[in-house]
């Protein structure tokens, strides 16, 4: 009886066994890699953090996360090919204007003339946090603006200083790029600092004042190359966050290609 009960067990464990499901050495360990985000999409292209301006247009406060009507109603962001994107290059807007004799430097000062004023800027070639250098990239004569570029410890930035007066009128993180209409100034960088992301500033252009309008960043891409084409659309070589670095730690330059409407 006891040798039955034995055999009866073994019988009935055995049968249990072969019911189990046997795992499949064709999935990965890791099931979420494979739905893991490596491209931009039209899903996610509008993906973003947006910020509106404050009280006297100083500070920009967060209005939300993730893709929403209020961005939409400010902007359009198509997926284009490549063919496209390098077509449209051929039609690029530029108001900038190389310039020679706008500024002078002399061995670490910078001198800027402007109508009113001439600025000074000194350079602080030492490798600590004071260490700051300039340089004058031309300017802007549809705004009435010189362009000086500072480059700090951990920063750098592109001031524009008004032609006539000599004041500061704004300072933008990318070269800033004027629309063909002379309606916007779009600065578009790519942040590097986590979380990563494009990060895009847009400011109007009203009788002569540049009013900063919103502040967005793009959590599922980083631009490359823009320019504005004559069509009014900011043309941008993209590459999402997981794919901006090649394997040896440069810039990738396999790029994906969008352009961006402002309203």
């Amino acid at each position: 009886m006891k040798q039955l009960l034995t055999a009866l067990i073994l019988i009935l464990l055995f049968s249990c066994k072969s019911k189990m499901p046997v795992p499949d050495a064709t999935l990965p360990e890791n099931p979420e890699a494979v739905t893991e985000e490596t491209t931009v999409t039209t899903e996610n292209v509008m993906k973003a953090d947006l910020y509106l301006p404050g009280d006297e247009n100083i500070n920009f406060n967060e209005v939300y996360r993730n893709n929403d009507s209020i961005l939409a109603s400010k902007l359009k962001i198509e997926i284009i090919n490549q063919q496209m994107f390098e077509s449209s290059q051929k039609t690029a807007v530029n108001f900038w204007v190389e310039d020679t004799a706008g500024a002078t430097k002399i061995d670490s000062v910078l001198t800027v003339k402007a109508r009113d004023s001439i600025l000074t800027f000194v350079d602080d070639t030492t490798d600590t946090e004071t260490h700051k250098t300039f340089s004058y990239e031309g300017k802007l004569p549809v705004i009435n603006q010189f362009i000086v570029l500072g480059t700090y410890y951990e920063d750098y930035g592109y001031m524009l200083i008004d032609m006539t007066t000599g004041r500061d009128t704004e300072t933008y993180q990318a070269f800033p790029l004027i629309s063909p209409d002379k309606k916007f100034i779009v600065s578009l960088y790519a942040n590097i600092y986590a979380p990563e992301s494009g990060d895009l500033s847009v400011d109007s252009i009203d009788n002569g004042a540049i009013v900063p309008l919103f502040i967005v960043s793009f959590k599922n891409w980083m631009p490359q190359e823009s320019f504005y084409g004559s069509d009014g659309w900011l043309y941008v070589s993209v590459n999402h966050p997981k794919e901006y670095w090649s394997p040896d730690g440069e810039v990738n330059d396999e790029h994906q290609y969008i352009r961006i409407k402002v309203f």
